[in-house]
């Protein structure tokens, strides 16, 4: 589960738009208002995480784009997106990323750029956990 805080406002096709914290991480909420304001249960949720550099409001429009799909007309659906934490240089990430390492892989052995791909980055077993209790 989630929770947390967040006003509503209307949004196109009879959404409404609320932040609320899941997980730990601050989310944009898209969904019917009788489930946002928690009178009726969602019956589906998209979870979409956005890409390195991006935020939560990249995909705002994702419901409005989707809306005309029939395979989901009449049924309570909720987008949860959330946002990656701050990242420097790279504006926002779920897991830092060493760009120096990064930049060396296209001149690293085979053998360095073996050890490089299986090593874990910094941050992203606390990004696995975080997602996990977002998806509970």
């Amino acid at each position: 589960g989630g929770g947390g805080g967040g006003g509503g406002s209307s949004a196109a096709g009879g959404m409404a738009r609320a932040s609320k914290t899941f997980g730990g991480y601050d989310a944009l909420v898209i969904g019917p208002p009788s489930v946002l304001d928690g009178s009726e249960a969602a019956e589906l949720a998209v979870i979409v995480l956005h890409g390195l550099g991006a935020t939560k409001e990249d995909f705002a429009d994702l419901p409005r784009m989707l809306g005309g799909e029939q395979a989901l007309a009449g049924r309570r659906l909720v987008y949860v997106l959330p946002q990656a934490p701050p990242s420097p240089l790279l504006g926002a990430a779920w897991w830092q990323i060493n760009v120096a390492a990064f930049l060396a892989i296209s001149t690293a052995s085979p053998d360095s750029m073996a050890k490089m791909i299986r090593e874990e980055p910094v941050g992203l077993s606390q990004c696995r956990e975080k997602l996990q209790k977002l998806c509970a």
